[in-house]
């Protein structure tokens, strides 16, 4: 364009207001066809006022970060992939591509794949079994895909139980439970992630560990939960000493049953415990030294979804209450019941009585949790249960093969049919993913996208052998890893 062009000419607040009536990809097209134009699209308000408006003003995925801590390139990066994400979601477009693949080694299973939050999601942890557990952490944006920072061992141990720091300021990684075979011993170790220029290590925080059978459920920050296969939960802060103790009540026989602890959620002056065949919600405590006569809570209210293969919570912001989110995949022992491996998707709502006492009587959460939507599912034999749903309500799971679509076989001698326990040829795992009512589950039109809601297929597994799954929504990736030890990260 000429430098006498008109529009050379013009000031960068006019230049700006034009901005304002555009969407990203037109700006991103409109900066090709001059200089001027160029520039002023560069500019940090630019990308600021586009994420405000379009990405966070939307409600869709982005990383909680400060916006003025990122340097003005990243920022325009972020908002553009943020953009093209929740486009690809809201078109039912979504196109997997793979970022890296690794081959851990042979005999040496992928028992946990997670990514760990915030830190620019650079890095993914594995924990593999072979003689002994070994934590490894993985570059995700290396050269080439996946590349091997550092790993840590136990020695003479097993991994049995683990929680990822969800405060992403905090050195410390993940909590892990470690259970000494020689001995039979049980602690709790916690995990730092040191960078000192290129050298990354995992370190041990912990000089005298935790002499306990409980295992983590929750880390976030200083607080670190830990739960029992019974009733008991300690919230715990590790830093300095307090703690107290969540009891649920005996079953009604007076008898307790096992129900190994899952996950612990922290969410409005309450403490969410989920178990293998309860939710319970319990005050959250007061903590104290163990001089001080620490305190033991009863929970405010419970709940039993029976036995579930696998389960997740997610705080989702509405109304501008924080809202829970309970995902589960309910436990069938019969894989020919119609309705079996499905997703559910229940509610708990704020309850408004508690924002006059402060919680103290009244619980935060409406009790019983409330069924708001369900994915159907084929039935089949499951390994990796794992089910991850972000905060703008999108999920990713693993579905099974479709053990019924072999039907029957006859053959016997008496004529009497028997039921085949072999998938049919074409029956694979399949990675699922799928968008709630929500930011990202509503059509150009307003309306739901029922090939969305209802399940999407990303890909399948011919091998049937994923052990773990991970998702993160902010940045669209999913890993996975399995039995035979590879673990791959792909991209949506």
């Amino acid at each position: 364009m000429s430098l006498s062009s008109p529009v050379m000419s013009l000031d960068d607040d006019v230049v700006l207001k034009i901005f304002s009536f555009l969407h990203i990809p037109e700006i991103t097209s409109l900066r090709q066809t001059c200089r001027r134009f160029y520039l002023a699209s560069r500019l940090r308000i630019v990308w600021t006022d586009f994420c405000a408006s379009e990405i966070l003003g939307a409600g869709y995925p982005f990383p909680d970060v400060p916006l003025e801590s990122l340097p003005v390139d990243d920022l325009e990066r972020m908002v553009r992939h943020a953009h093209g994400l929740a486009t690809r979601w809201r078109n039912d477009a979504l196109d997997p591509q793979t970022i890296g693949t690794v081959q851990m080694g042979t005999g040496t299973a992928a028992s946990v794949v997670r990514f760990l939050p915030g830190r620019g999601g650079r890095w993914l942890l594995t924990i593999s079994k072979g003689i002994w557990s070994i934590v490894t952490l993985w570059r995700i944006d290396a050269p080439g895909g996946l590349r091997k920072a550092c790993e840590w061992s136990p020695r003479r141990a097993l991994i049995d139980g683990f929680a990822l720091n969800k405060d992403t300021t905090s050195d410390v990684a993940v909590a892990l439970s470690l259970r000494f075979q020689q001995d039979d011993q049980q602690v709790v170790q916690l995990l730092a992630l040191r960078e000192e220029g290129k050298d990354v290590h995992l370190e041990e925080v912990l000089n005298t560990p935790l002499e306990t059978t409980f295992k983590p459920t929750l880390l976030d920050g200083n607080i670190l939960a830990l739960s029992d296969d019974l009733a008991s939960t300690i919230i715990l802060d590790w830093k300095q000493g307090l703690y107290a103790t969540l009891e649920q009540p005996n079953e009604e026989n007076g008898l307790l049953t096992h129900d190994s602890g899952v996950l612990v959620e922290l969410a409005r002056q309450s403490v969410l415990v989920v178990r293998a065949r309860s939710v319970h919600l319990f005050p959250y405590p007061v903590l104290r030294p163990r001089d001080k006569d620490p305190l033991t809570y009863r929970p405010h209210a419970s709940h039993s979804f029976g036995w579930v293969d696998g389960v997740g919570v997610q705080i989702l912001r509405r109304l501008g209450h924080p809202w829970l989110s309970i995902l589960v995949r309910p436990e069938c022992d019969d894989p020919w019941t119609v309705d079996a491996r499905g997703l559910d998707l229940y509610t708990l709502t704020p309850n408004p009585a508690a924002d006059d006492d402060d919680g103290a009587k009244a619980p935060s959460y409406l009790f019983p949790p409330v069924l708001v939507e369900r994915f159907h599912s084929s039935r089949g034999p499951l390994r990796c249960t794992d089910l991850v749903m972000g905060r703008c309500a999108t999920a990713v799971w693993v579905q099974p093969p479709d053990y019924s679509s072999a039907g029957l076989l006859f053959g016997n001698d008496d004529g009497r049919s028997l039921q085949n326990n072999v998938p049919s040829l074409n029956s694979h795992e399949t990675m699922m993913a799928g968008a709630f009512t929500g930011p990202l589950g509503l059509g150009p039109g307003g309306g739901q996208v029922p090939a969305t809601r209802l399940g999407r297929m990303l890909f399948q597994n011919p091998l049937n052998d994923w052990t773990s799954l991970d998702y993160d929504e902010e940045l669209g990736r999913i890993a996975f890893g399995s039995s035979g030890g590879s673990v791959k990260v792909v991209q949506l």
